[in-house]
C-alpha cells in the first residue's frame, strides 16, 4: 500500500486523549480539528447529527429548486413530482447515510420533513395521511 503523507492528517476524537505526534515513514503528519473525507465533514467537535441536518438543507434546496421545471401544485403529475424527488433529492441524503448512525427519532424528524414537501408541491394540506400517498407515489 502506498502512502502519500501530503494527503494526510491525523485528528484526536475525545476529550481523554492526549495528542501525539503520528510519524509514518520519517514524515509527521499534521493534527488538525477537522477534515472533509468523500464530502463527508470529519471534527472532533460536531456530530452526525449536523452532518446530516446541512444534507437535509441541501435537500431542500434542490427539491425547491426543481419549481422551475414546474415541481408546484396542478403544474407536474405527482408521479413526476414523486419520481424527480426520489432521483434528484433523496440521492443527496443518502450518499454517505450507510457509514454514520442516525438515531431513529431524527429519521423519523427528516421523514416528517419530506413528506411536507412531497405534499406541499402537489397541492395538498400538511396535515393529510403520508402512508396513502407515499404508497401511491
Amino acid at each position: 500500500m502506498e502512502f502519500n503523507s501530503k494527503k494526510s492528517v491525523t485528528m484526536t476524537v475525545g476529550p481523554e486523549f492526549e495528542e501525539k505526534c503520528l510519524k509514518i515513514n520519517g514524515t509527521e503528519l499534521p493534527s488538525v480539528d477537522s477534515f472533509t473525507y468523500l464530502g463527508l465533514s470529519l471534527s472532533n467537535k460536531s456530530s452526525s447529527i449536523d452532518y446530516f441536518d446541512e444534507k437535509f438543507k441541501k435537500v431542500e434546496k434542490a427539491f425547491y429548486s426543481l419549481y422551475g421545471l414546474g415541481c408546484k401544485p396542478r403544474h407536474l403529475s405527482p408521479n413526476s413530482i414523486g419520481f424527480l424527488y426520489k432521483q434528484y433529492c433523496q440521492s443527496i441524503f443518502r450518499y454517505g447515510l450507510e457509514c454514520l448512525y442516525l438515531p431513529d427519532y431524527k429519521l423519523h424528524q427528516y421523514n416528517t420533513k419530506q413528506n411536507n414537501m412531497i405534499k406541499q408541491a402537489i397541492g395538498l394540506s400538511r396535515f393529510a395521511l403520508s402512508t396513502p400517498l407515499l404508497n401511491v407515489l
